[in-house]
């Protein structure tokens, strides 16, 4: 499946030069993608801590002169070091930040196999994501990540080769995230 995010981008409107950069936060994964329109696709955040969502909006506004717009936050899987940060982050600036989309596909909670959270930290994880999201960005829209799928954003393709379901269906679980090729 093809998910548009947006039209390409006009020379004229083109403000950065795309680049890629690992955030520099105290525990987690989290990454940043700017495309050459000035908006970012986010992958991941970390743990809750007010340190790093400042850190966060700082590396936004740093690297853009307009009001900082998240074209797509994803979420490869509802760890704490994954998707606490963005509940707070959320929380912190959502009027400060535009989000147009989030993807994630998160497990159902029960799986037996899921060795990183119990089933109740899975489902606190999810909760509280989820609730961040529609308090403060109803409008946003949700896309559930599927292998295979493919993203265009701000003139960027990301594709999933890999969804996090298939990773553990697979017996995979020293793997952390879903498979990627941007």
């Amino acid at each position: 499946e093809k998910i548009e995010m947006s039209k390409d981008i006009p020379e004229d409107k083109k403000i950065v030069t795309p680049s890629i950069s690992q955030l520099s936060i105290k525990s987690g994964m989290s990454y940043a993608i700017q495309a050459s329109d000035g908006s970012f696709l986010l992958i991941d955040g970390g743990v809750e801590c007010a340190d790093d969502a400042n850190s966060l909006y700082e590396f936004l506004c740093n690297h853009t002169s307009e009001k900082p717009r998240i074209s797509l936050w994803i979420f490869t899987h509802p760890d704490c070091d994954h998707v606490d940060l963005a509940s707070q982050f959320m929380d912190m600036y959502s009027g400060r930040v535009d989000i147009d989309a989030v993807a994630y596909q998160f497990p159902d909670a029960s799986i037996e196999n899921y060795v990183k959270l119990t089933p109740d930290e899975a489902r606190e994880n999810i909760k509280r994501l989820k609730s961040s999201i529609e308090r403060n960005y109803p409008h946003v829209v949700t896309y559930t990540l599927r292998t295979g799928d493919r993203y265009y954003f701000s003139g960027f393709y990301a594709r999933l080769r890999e969804d996090f379901l298939s990773i553990m269906n697979n017996g995979r679980f020293w793997v952390s995230a879903c498979i990627w090729e941007i």
